[in-house]
């Protein structure tokens, strides 16, 4: 009986044991920052219209393996086309950059003058993020003739 009891006990605590590593393994927590946004030649606005200014993304919390995507507005000012241009730089904590990468649905788009256009960012996150709790970045977004 004695044997069983114990058998039982330590199969509980592996399967305890398993569970805590997945969800520790899987969540990144609240990410401090998360990623700015500048814009050269270009307005970036959190909403359709172009009232609100976009200066950050607020990803929130992501776990390993999976992806978030984001909608913000980019407006050419001009007069003249310009292309898109979408550069992600100084990730911190460093080892972010080999972890999280921000793609775009437009980069080296052709942005018509004075329009507003959706512009869809992902993130997404690979699977070895044990030792990542929070990160920042720069998501630079600039147009040229």
């Amino acid at each position: 009986m004695f044997t069983k009891k114990l058998a039982i006990t330590i199969i509980t605590f592996a399967v305890l044991g398993l569970i805590l590593t997945a969800t520790t393994t899987s969540v990144l927590g609240s990410p401090k920052g998360n990623s700015g946004v500048t814009g050269r030649d270009l307005n970036i606005f959190t909403d359709s219209k172009g009232a609100t200014s976009c200066t950050n993304i607020s990803w929130g919390n992501v776990n390993a393996n999976s992806s978030i995507a984001k909608t913000i507005y980019v407006k050419n000012p001009n007069t003249y086309k310009l292309t898109l241009t979408i550069t992600v730089s100084n990730w911190t904590p460093e080892e972010a950059r080999s972890i999280l990468s921000v793609t775009s649905d437009k980069n080296n788009y052709a942005l018509p003058p004075g329009k507003i256009v959706p512009i869809v960012l992902t993130l997404t996150v690979g699977g070895n993020t044990v030792a990542l709790t929070d990160f920042d970045c720069i998501i630079a977004f600039s147009g040229t003739q």
